[in-house]
């Protein structure tokens, strides 16, 4: 607990000791059985779970050191539940003869994780037109949860074979991406995105809390203009909404689905971040202030540009160079994902974590040299293998990993 230190049992025994003696002017025998000592040492033991009650409560009332059922009472008082898990929604194609109805609630099994798919209303061939075309149908994952995400072309089998209807559908695109439910981190990141930001209107910070509102999201980098690179002139109005993922996902945190900027917004998680963005799920209501146009809304995954270590002349005397080389790696793996955009006006600048140095790459490295008792001669760092940077700023939208692996020479 910041500001406050806690004693130990030890410590707390013989403050409780000098106590007694004061109290009494008396020098208690230098007997560990002397009834001072007994006392004391009982009651410090005592103390010590009361202080470490009292720190733990003190951490339970703040976001940033909360857990478990501690963070959701912290969210009932913003009025943030935690996102449970949710269920898949794609759309498969599948040959039919001009006709046939596919009933509503029809059970299909993907043969790609064993799971049950019911689709969401009666469909008649063709459909969604045309002689030949066959039928579209959607369908709702049974099982909630990111196991449920399926990718295109992946094959669903029908339970229960329909006259007409070749039985074997083929998934054409994801509606909804499905997302595991919310745990402590992604939850405490919504959390602290309401305590450290202001959003009012259609502010950056009211884009990042309409965005995170979308199980499997973990983070939203709002900007204003349109996205960088893609040769779009920015006028006032236009803002780009960059989306990262959970990695049980997408591993890199890069959102699936796409958004075109008209309605509906699209599909997969990018597609669900629009939707969220220009309409209140609870209201209906339109949310972004009168006067921005949707189709000056850019909603597009983050990317991740990979680093490239060198590291010259490692040298562990204990011998254990493998050993050494993989926690090397993890622990960079680990530092690079770290590393996020700073978004201006939004992000507290406390916590500006948006450049990778050599000096930090070698702060990194020492910090798993020195159990090793090893040492190296040289760290180096770039975008390709052979040129390198003194640091790294990322940009709109853009974080970093590590192009496994860390080349030792």
């Amino acid at each position: 607990m910041a500001g406050v230190t806690i004693p130990s049992t030890l410590q707390q025994a013989a403050t409780n000791k000098a106590n007694i003696e004061s109290r009494l002017n008396q020098t208690t025998p230098a007997a560990p059985q002397a009834f001072n000592n007994v006392i004391a040492g009982m009651e410090a033991m005592q103390f010590t779970s009361l202080y470490k009650y009292g720190a733990d409560r003190f951490q339970a009332g703040l976001w940033i050191s909360a857990q478990g059922s501690d963070l959701d009472y912290l969210g009932q008082e913003y009025g943030l539940p935690r996102n449970q898990a949710s269920n898949a929604v794609i759309t498969a194609t599948m040959p039919a003869t001009d006709g046939t109805v596919i009933p509503i609630l029809t059970v299909f099994t993907s043969s790609a994780n064993g799971l049950q798919y019911q689709t969401t209303a009666e469909v008649t061939a063709p459909f969604p037109g045309g002689s030949g075309t066959g039928v579209t149908i959607t369908l709702v994952c049974l099982t909630a949860g990111t196991s449920g995400n399926l990718s295109n072309g992946s094959i669903l089998a029908i339970q229960t074979p329909i006259a007409g209807a070749s039985g074997v559908g083929t998934v054409a695109s994801t509606e909804t991406t499905a997302a595991d439910a919310e745990n402590d981190d992604d939850y405490r990141n919504r959390g602290l995105a309401i305590v450290q930001t202001l959003p009012n209107g259609s502010n950056a910070s009211s884009y990042r809390l309409w965005g995170l509102s979308v199980p499997g999201v973990v983070q939203i980098y709002p900007y204003s203009g349109a996205p960088l690179g893609s040769g779009i002139t920015s006028y006032p109005g236009m803002r780009t909404i960059y989306v990262e993922c959970d990695t049980s996902i997408e591993p890199d945190g890069i959102a699936p689905g796409t958004w075109d900027g008209t309605v509906p917004a699209g599909t997969g998680l990018v597609g669900q971040v629009a939707d969220a963005i220009i309409t209140d799920p609870v209201t209906g209501l339109a949310r972004e202030d009168l006067g921005l146009v949707i189709s000056q809304l850019y909603v597009q995954p983050i990317t991740r540009t990979p680093i490239f270590v060198v590291i010259t002349g490692l040298s562990v005397p204990s011998g254990a160079v493998a050993a050494a080389q993989a926690d090397i790696q993890t622990a960079l793996t680990n530092f690079l994902l770290t590393i996020s955009p700073f978004v201006s006006g939004v992000d507290p600048t406390f916590n500006r974590n948006d450049t990778f140095s050599q000096t930090l790459a070698a702060s990194v490295v020492q910090s798993v040299l020195t159990g090793y008792g090893a040492f190296v001669q040289g760290i180096s760092f770039g975008l390709t293998s052979t040129i390198f940077l003194p640091s790294y700023q990322v940009g709109q939208g853009e974080k970093l990993k590590l192009s496994a692996p860390v080349i030792f020479v």
